[in-house]
C-alpha cells in the first residue's frame, strides 16, 4: 500500500514532507527522554518519570511509547477522587496509619514511616552530598530546603547536603517521607531517585 503524501513512518519529522510533490519526509527518532506514539509531525513529548510520582515502573519510556507506572513505592500510599479515580502521584504513609491498606504491613514492619531523617545511612549521605554539592545542583540543594521548610537564613549559609542533612537532624523533626515527599518536587531525577532508595531500603 502506498504511503499517503506528506506522511512520515517514524516519531520526529526532521524534514519537510513535500506536500503537493510526493517527496518523501526525512525523519529521525525522539532523543532520550521524550517519545512519540504515532508517525505524525507532532513533536515529542516528555517521557512520564514514575519515581517523581512515588510509583514503581513497569515498562521504561522508549522513543515510540511513555514509560508505564505500576503501583506505590513502598511507603506510599493512592489518593482516589470522588468518583473513584486514583491519582497519579502517591502520597507517604506515616506513622499508625490505619486506613490505607498499603500502609498497614509498612507499619507493622517497624513504622519505616516513623523514622527521622537521622536514620539516613551513612553512605546515602555520602551518595547524596556526592549529587547535591556539584555546581550544577547547587539551586536544587535550596529548592529542597525551602520544601522541607528551612528558613531563608540557614539556606542562604547551606555549603552542600551535609549542611542541610545536619540542620535537619539537629534542629527538626523531620521524616524521611518528608523528605522523599520533598525531593519529588525536585526537577533533578538522580537525586530523586537516590532518595526514593534511600527510604525504600531503610
Amino acid at each position: 500500500m502506498d504511503t499517503p503524501i506528506g506522511v512520515c513512518l517514524c516519531a520526529v519529522l526532521l524534514m519537510d514532507c513535500g506536500f503537493g510533490d510526493g517527496g518523501e519526509g526525512v525523519c529521525m527518532l525522539c532523543e532520550g527522554g521524550k517519545f512519540s506514539p504515532d508517525t505524525s509531525v507532532a513533536p515529542c513529548r516528555r517521557c512520564t518519570q514514575c519515581n517523581l510520582l512515588n510509583r514503581l515502573e513497569k515498562t521504561a519510556c522508549s522513543p515510540t511509547s511513555d514509560a508505564l507506572c505500576g503501583q506505590c513505592l513502598p511507603g506510599y500510599y493512592e489518593l482516589r477522587s470522588m468518583t473513584g479515580e486514583a491519582e497519579l502521584p502517591c502520597v507517604p504513609c506515616y506513622n499508625h496509619d490505619t486506613v490505607h491498606k498499603e500502609c498497614l504491613l509498612f507499619t507493622a514492619q517497624g513504622s519505616k514511616a516513623g523514622h527521622s531523617i537521622e536514620m539516613l545511612d551513612y553512605d546515602s549521605v555520602q551518595d547524596l552530598s556526592l549529587l547535591f554539592d556539584s555546581a550544577d545542583n547547587r539551586n536544587v540543594l535550596r529548592r529542597l530546603g525551602w520544601s522541607l521548610g528551612v528558613p531563608p537564613q540557614v539556606i542562604a549559609h547551606l555549603q552542600g547536603f551535609q549542611d542541610l542533612f545536619q540542620y535537619l537532624r539537629t534542629s527538626t523533626y523531620t521524616l524521611l517521607p518528608q523528605l522523599a515527599q520533598a525531593a519529588a518536587l525536585l526537577p533533578n531525577p538522580e537525586v530523586v531517585a537516590r532518595i526514593h532508595r534511600a527510604v525504600v531500603n531503610k
